[in-house]
């Protein structure tokens, strides 16, 4: 992926905590659909990020539940291309 490239992922971001959450539903349902599938916190999406060679710019919360994640090659991030 060139470094001036954006990944941009519609997933539910789930909060820190206990408190009522879409997310945590779609969760729980991806669990007994797709054994192993899951939602995530930021902090996890951050690290399996990393792990793809790219990190996180952005988490932006909708009005409708999923957020949208913005990355980027972490090329890009080392030389403030972000």
């Amino acid at each position: 992926m060139p470094s001036t490239s954006r990944l941009l992922l519609v997933e539910f971001v789930l909060p820190p905590g206990n408190e009522p959450f879409l997310g945590k539903w779609v969760d729980l349902h991806m669990l007994v659909m797709a054994p192993g599938a899951r939602e995530r916190t930021a902090d996890e999406y951050q690290s399996l990020l990393v792990r793809a060679g790219s990190t996180t710019c952005s988490v932006v919360p909708t009005a409708v539940g999923p957020s949208v994640v913005e990355a980027m090659p972490l090329e890009a991030a080392d030389i403030g291309n972000g």
